[in-house]
């Protein structure tokens, strides 16, 4: 994954047009599963996005933007498979299918959201009819990383999957510095540190390489 070279015009025009489909699907679903606005957020390339943080990896420059939503387990009576998992709610296949039919977004899941992450400081967006709650970025960045490359094993979600978070994390980090954030910056830095320390043993190049 690399940094795409889109124009903040087109950054804007993407983070615009799913405004309209992240507010029917969270009035229409994820509202209606037993959620309120304060038992959510939106997180990841999304979340980043609507917070000053544009970052454009696979998620949202894919054939369907994939969103991902961290909620409160505990407060979840929406539709779920029976098949156990640590760290998501995931979504039978039917009803997946449905979202991506009916509001043009893939979801699959929904991220377990511990105590300590809904403690988090938050932002607010507006998609017309709902307010979502979206993590402050340098917070996010700390829970992004504690979520994906600092929590998953590489027999969990292989080499590729983990070089991808990587790199997501460099591309915060590079996009805040351009933009002054450098709250933001330092949370990449720490966070890129405590990736290399985690996986150096396993001796992989791009965990120090600086070109991606």
């Amino acid at each position: 994954m690399r940094e795409n070279n889109i124009t903040p015009e087109r950054q804007l025009e993407i983070l615009e047009s799913l405004k309209p489909k992240l507010g029917k699907f969270f009035e229409e679903k994820v509202f209606t599963w037993g959620l309120q606005t304060e038992d959510c957020r939106l997180v990841d390339e999304a979340g980043f996005g609507y917070t000053g943080i544009p970052i454009f990896g696979p998620e949202l420059l894919g054939d369907q933007p994939h969103i991902d939503i961290s909620v409160r387990q505990e407060k979840y009576a929406g539709p779920k498979t029976q098949i156990p998992h640590p760290f998501k709610i995931n979504l039978p296949a039917q009803i997946a299918g449905e979202i991506s039919q009916t509001y043009g977004i893939g979801v699959w899941d929904f991220i377990k959201g511990s105590d300590l992450f809904f403690a988090l400081p938050t932002m607010t967006v507006s998609f017309g009819n709902v307010d979502v709650l979206v993590p402050e970025p340098a917070s996010h960045v700390r829970a992004f990383a504690g979520e994906t490359i600092l929590c998953y094993t590489k027999e969990q979600v292989g080499e590729d999957k983990l070089r991808e978070w990587f790199l997501k994390l460099k591309m915060i980090r590079d996009i805040s510095q351009r933009r002054f954030r450098t709250d933001v910056q330092q949370a990449a830095e720490n966070m890129i540190e405590e990736s290399r320390k985690r996986w150096n043993s396993q001796g992989w190049s791009w965990l120090t390489e600086e070109n991606f």
